[in-house]
């Protein structure tokens, strides 16, 4: 599924994908319009292809309830796969220096993501994370422009400290805001998606950030 990109995802230091989707044999599902899963060997998938971590935040993590998500995350640390999702936040490390992230769902408007961005950042920093990185899952179907609730939240993200925020969740492109200096990824787009044989819109896209520390000072990288 991710050949053609390997080489890519290969040269860089950390590659980050949204898992939208439960990697379980469970059978019992949440009554909803739409149920992702794959079995759990799919998991190779991303091991295969240089994938370091995959994100939980969003509206499909519990489509094969508890039970769905606990296989999941088995099979992702059976695999040497790091993740994270609300409370479960993650520390990486990388060339000596750690990097971290959490990771939410506001689809809906997300009422309550704004403790565990809070929390979130707080226990990173504390835990000696130099950068900090959230993912999170917001914004309307098939819409080309990001809302006011995604610009709002993305503004108040960067104003808490944070280094990036990438998002998810539209199923098509959405635009990349430079907002103190800072960017904010508001969507990507179906990149490998599922959930659809022939979606309408395939255009889809990787953002690759480069930061470098100057005396334990972030500097982002506008290339």
């Amino acid at each position: 599924f991710l050949e053609n990109v390997r080489h890519i995802f290969v040269a860089d230091d950390l590659t980050v994908v949204n898992l939208e989707g439960s990697l379980t044999n469970a059978t019992e599902r949440e009554e909803k319009l739409y149920n992702h899963k794959g079995p759990p060997e799919y998991v190779q998938i991303l091991t295969g292809s240089s994938v370091e971590v995959a994100t939980l935040g969003n509206n499909h993590r519990l489509d094969y309830g508890e039970a769905g998500l606990a296989e999941t995350v088995e099979t992702l640390e059976n695999a040497g796969i790091d993740y994270c999702y609300n409370q479960v936040y993650l520390v990486r490390e990388v060339k000596g220096v750690k990097v971290g992230f959490v990771s939410v769902s506001a689809y809906d408007d997300g009422d309550g993501v704004e403790f565990f961005l809070n929390e979130g950042y707080r226990v990173l920093r504390q835990a000696g994370c130099s950068i900090v990185v959230a993912c999170i899952h917001w914004g309307e179907d098939k819409m080309y422009i990001p809302n006011e609730f995604q610009t709002a939240l993305g503004h108040k993200i960067i104003d808490m400290g944070y280094d990036l925020v990438v998002g998810s969740h539209p199923h098509v492109l959405q635009g990349i805001e430079c907002y103190q200096g800072k960017y904010i990824c508001y969507s990507l787009g179906n990149f490998c998606y599922g959930g659809s044989r022939n979606p309408a819109d395939k255009d889809s896209g990787i953002f690759q950030q480069k930061f470098t520390l100057v005396d334990g000072v972030v500097q982002v990288s506008n290339d």
